[in-house]
């Protein structure tokens, strides 16, 4: 039994922004299937990722029956550990061992198992998945995404955990490999095992739900199992903001046509003998034509509804977010240039304050920007070390004597210093404008370039591309840092790894980024995007260079006056 008691996950666990999850209040039983539904950011994935450990805990308290998932003194319990196995979305893409018998053999290498239990357990997971044993020794990079999939789940279900906490296990998967997983489902949860997953396909994981718990903005909307209750599921999932599944929808058109169903009709093959029961009903009575009309009605209304929740208003954004990209570019350099011409203490402390109050007066989390530096801020500590090191020869006796010296290494640090300024700047323009608004800002700062033959907007939209991909490269980071510490049965600082770990991290980075990359080759193509250096101008989209953007501007022309005058008489 999992029981959560009062659960609250902040993002970065820091209490000063709102709640990713808010005290939550559960449990969840073995030997059976929980479904998690919501919009998606209703908190489905945060909460498995929080039952497998994976994020610290805010507020509240997790208990795997009688043992604490997190000691009071923050150290996770890994005997809890060894009874989970959690799935990612695309989990096809963490692979990263050179066969599949070596991608298995990690799973399990947690469990300390001997060679030939190992080998037992990797061909009865193989077996499971009802792929075939010479797999084993098959490269994993050569088999298909299909393929992957499946030694992906594998490897979970090796090790055998006592709970399954799958996120979007359904996604990209034929049909017949969705039947297969809903075979593999019913059987933990008849061998006593426990089941929590996160999906939006309903048509295919209701049926299976022995209950469903429904999440909205980080907290428990409503907790729904089958029976007496089953007529108020349709109205909870559109409180949830949650779309119906076929099988709900054509039960409701079919009672708006007047038909009396019997039953819940959440099944497909429930839905489809009431269908066929009441159209012959309907014929007879002379009734058909009226039925079908509002079975069709009744579709397009609910069609209309699900696209009003797509239009819903976005979050508003920040002050900082709202301003023209061109004048925060302009700020950034100019102050970017006078910070480079410090090196003297004075000149560096100012620089400092000005990037300390650029970040607060942003609005970018300090958290945020900790992130950001936090690798180069290593970078600098261990040059500042090594350049301090030196060998000395002071007695005879003993030729060759370490050393440390302070000055030199305060020396590497002071150089070094400057650029960690400017990292912690670049964080703040990256954090707060988007791709597509520094697109346009480029655009419109250099459209009359456009008259020289100048393609304004390949090079615009090249930039906006880079930008997008630091955006994603920092979401990987930090997706396959979980996902290495789920794999590995470990508990490192969030958005670290282990030495030992670096295979199991970059390579699925660098193959994810790759395929990243391949996708939006493909998206651009397909929307007609080619290489053009030579044609006819383009009408770029003005942005207003408002009174704050001047402000900005000017504020950024002073400050590399001030910082001139600074480095200029050596303070």
């Amino acid at each position: 039994m999992i029981r959560i008691n009062q659960l609250t996950i902040y993002p970065g666990n820091d209490s000063s922004l709102p709640p990713l999850l808010c005290d939550i209040e559960t449990v969840f039983e073995p030997g059976t299937i929980t479904l998690l539904v919501g919009r998606t950011g209703a908190g489905k994935s945060t909460l498995l990722q929080t039952l497998a450990g994976l994020l610290p805990l805010g507020a509240g308290s997790i208990r795997y029956d009688d043992l604490p998932l997190w000691s009071p003194d923050g150290h996770i319990a890994e005997a809890v550990l060894h009874r989970l196995g959690i799935t990612f979305q695309y989990p096809e893409r963490q692979l990263f061992a050179e066969s599949v018998r070596k991608e298995l053999a990690y799973s399990l290498r947690p469990l300390r198992l001997s060679a030939e239990a190992s080998e037992r357990a990797a061909l009865e997971a193989i077996h499971q998945l009802r792929l075939p044993p010479e797999l084993l020794d098959e490269p994993v990079l050569t088999l298909s995404e299909g393929t992957k999939r499946k030694v992906a789940i594998a490897g979970t279900l090796a090790a055998k955990p006592e709970w399954l906490l799958l996120d979007e296990p359904t996604a990209g998967m034929d049909p017949g490999s969705i039947e297969l997983l809903k075979e593999l489902l019913l059987a933990h949860r008849a061998r006593g095992g426990g089941i929590v997953v996160a999906s939006h396909d309903l048509d295919a994981l209701l049926p299976l739900a022995d209950r469903v718990l429904m999440l909205k903005h980080g907290t428990v909307l409503a907790d729904w199992t089958p029976g007496p209750r089953d007529h108020e599921l349709p109205e909870l999932l559109l409180r949830a903001g949650v779309g119906w599944p076929s099988s709900i929808q054509i039960h409701a058109a079919l009672q708006e046509a007047g038909m009396e169903l019997s039953g819940s009709t959440f099944t497909p093959e429930e839905t489809a003998g009431a269908i066929a029961e009441q159209l012959v009903q309907a014929a007879a009575a002379g009734r058909k034509a009226s039925a079908a009309s509002a079975i069709k009605t009744s579709l397009q209304s609910h069609e209309q509804w699900e696209s009003s929740l797509q239009a819903q208003p976005r979050k508003q954004e920040s002050r900082a977010e709202r301003m023209n990209p061109l004048a925060k570019w302009l700020f950034y350099m100019l102050v970017s240039a006078g910070i480079l011409m410090q090196d003297a203490p004075f000149g560096l402390s100012l620089a400092s304050v000005v990037t300390v109050l650029t970040i607060l007066l942003s609005g970018v989390p300090i958290r945020r920007v900790g992130r950001g530096i936090r690798f180069f801020l290593v970078f600098i500590v261990i040059s500042s070390v090594i350049a301090g090191l030196g060998v000395e020869a002071r007695d005879p006796a003993v030729p060759l004597m370490l050393s440390f010296s302070l000055d030199s290494a305060l020396v590497t640090a002071k150089q070094l210093s400057r650029f960690l300024l400017l990292m912690a700047l670049s964080v703040v323009f990256i954090a707060t404008t988007s791709e597509r608004r520094m697109q346009r800002g480029l655009e419109q700062a250099f459209s009359r370039l456009e008259r020289f033959h100048v393609p304004v907007s390949l090079i615009t939209f090249t930039a906006a591309l880079m930008l997008r991909f630091v955006h994603l490269l920092s979401r990987e980071v930090e997706r396959l840092s979980l996902i290495t510490q789920a794999r590995g049965k470990i508990r490192v600082k969030p958005g670290t790894i282990r030495l030992r770990d670096l295979p199991v991290f970059l390579i699925p980075l660098l193959l994810s980024m790759m395929k990243q990359a391949e996708d939006m080759t493909y998206a651009l193509e397909a929307r007609g995007y080619r290489v053009k250096f030579r044609g006819t101008s383009t009408t770029f989209e003005r942005m207003p260079f408002d009174r704050l953007d001047k402000l900005i501007t000017a504020s950024g022309v002073l400050l590399l006056i001030v910082l001139y005058i600074i480095h200029r008489f050596g303070l």
